[in-house]
């Protein structure tokens, strides 16, 4: 079961006996970490925190299979100060550029970039500069609901595809990067990949230039 911090789910207890006939009989809900998840006494579910929590139906002597609650990270826009990656050859890529609404989801981003040199750098086809394009090119940026890490593909009509991380190309033993979004506080870090241009710098702690050059791209959280 996944969730979001601050969503609910109701989860349901059914009790039967050694021939599947339902029968009524009291029922406690227990979870194994209630910083990340908490149950009531009806078994609805609210997500408390970013993490893993395994949450179970007991009626007398009976416990029953675990449900596994995953709750993931903050969603929302881009941040209106903290939106900019960096390229050595082309410059600032601009994430919260207003056009494209980028926005940043459960399971993955919308939305497009904007870059003066290389123009609109799509996040998936559905939400492209030229509407959706799945039909013909199918592609997005998948995020880890659980770690916040980025997979998959961006596209470009000028520098052609962007890898988020480097299980995308099977490159992971000899080069390992990836994006990551922190769960928490919903900012980007590390680095995406283009045969042209090469690297793509989500935040200044990847170059340790924070002190001359102080850039990232942060989910707005407030």
């Amino acid at each position: 079961l996944s969730l979001l911090t601050g969503t609910t789910s109701q989860l349901t207890a059914a009790i039967v006996d050694q021939y599947g006939s339902p029968f009524a009989a009291s029922t406690t809900w227990q979870t194994s970490s209630s910083s990340v998840a908490t149950v009531n006494s009806s078994g609805l579910v609210t997500a408390v925190s970013q993490g893993n929590a395994t949450v179970t139906a007991i009626s007398g002597a009976i416990t029953s299979n675990a449900v596994v609650v995953n709750v993931g990270g903050v969603t929302g826009v881009i941040d209106p100060t903290a939106r900019y990656a960096w390229n050595d050859l082309v410059g600032w890529i601009d994430f919260g550029y207003s056009t494209g609404s980028v926005n940043v989801g459960p399971t993955q981003l919308t939305g497009y970039a904007y870059n003066n040199n290389i123009q609109e750098i799509a996040l998936d086809c559905a939400t492209s500069p030229a509407g959706n394009i799945c039909g013909s090119s199918n592609f997005k940026v998948n995020r880890n609901i659980s770690t916040g890490d980025l997979t998959g593909w961006a596209w470009d009509g000028t520098i052609g595809w962007i890898s988020f991380n480097c299980a995308d190309q099977g490159w992971c033993a000899s080069s390992t990067y990836n994006v990551n979004i922190n769960p928490a506080t919903g900012v980007f870090t590390g680095w995406a990949w283009n045969d042209v241009i090469g690297w793509i710098s989500f935040n200044c702690s990847n170059q340790s230039t924070c002190g001359s050059s102080n850039y990232s791209v942060k989910v707005k959280t407030n």
